[in-house]
């Protein structure tokens, strides 16, 4: 790995990609994660640090024991720096009324809410936490449903592409998403 962050800094051909092909999966789980499964968010995030990265090549280090940790440090900064952007601000007067009709000179309060480290990694860890469960509960489906659930839902397919790989009918497909699914649900329900 070292040696495409060597070749991207020298502006070897292809570099550029192969920097971007090696670290892209990684980025991704970790941004979709933080970012609650926003899937456009991820992306936009990631591809924000590959533009900054090219634009500051000539001035990044040339070693890294890790470029991998590099550009995960460079995700979450940019993450940070976004929702800096769109912090939401409230303003709580403090100041009293006295009882001559002159307020005292309380400053007003000023909330910020956005969601802290501390809340993404609780969010990270119930999202793993489902996960888990999820993977438990997809054991127990038939293989068929297994199958099904599979390329609708992970493999993103639509109901006639399921139906070309597969060879069954559309209502074939939709009675075993069904069933999976509702047999998902139970299993979930149980732990």
């Amino acid at each position: 790995m070292p040696k495409i962050w060597a070749a991207f800094i020298d502006h070897t051909t292809g570099s550029d990609e192969s920097l971007f092909r090696e670290h892209y999966p990684a980025l991704y789980r970790y941004a979709f994660r933080v970012t609650g499964g926003d899937d456009g968010m991820s992306r936009d995030l990631i591809q924000t640090i590959f533009i900054r990265l090219f634009e500051k090549r000539n001035s990044l280090p040339r070693k890294l024991d890790s470029p991998r940790g590099y550009l995960l440090r460079m995700l979450r900064n940019e993450l940070t720096d976004q929702r800096r952007k769109t912090v939401r601000t409230r303003t709580i007067p403090l100041a009293e009324e006295a009882e001559d009709g002159s307020s005292s000179l309380l400053p007003d309060l000023l909330i910020t809410a956005y969601p802290t480290i501390e809340e993404t990694l609780i969010l990270r860890e119930t999202t793993d936490e489902r996960r888990r469960q999820l993977a438990a509960a997809l054991v127990t489906l038939s293989p068929a449903q297994r199958e099904i659930v599979y390329l609708r839902f992970y493999q993103e397919l639509s109901y006639p592409d399921i139906e070309a790989l597969t060879g069954l009918r559309y209502q074939s497909i939709r009675n075993y998403l069904s069933q999976g699914l509702r047999r998902l649900r139970k299993e979930i329900k149980k732990k």
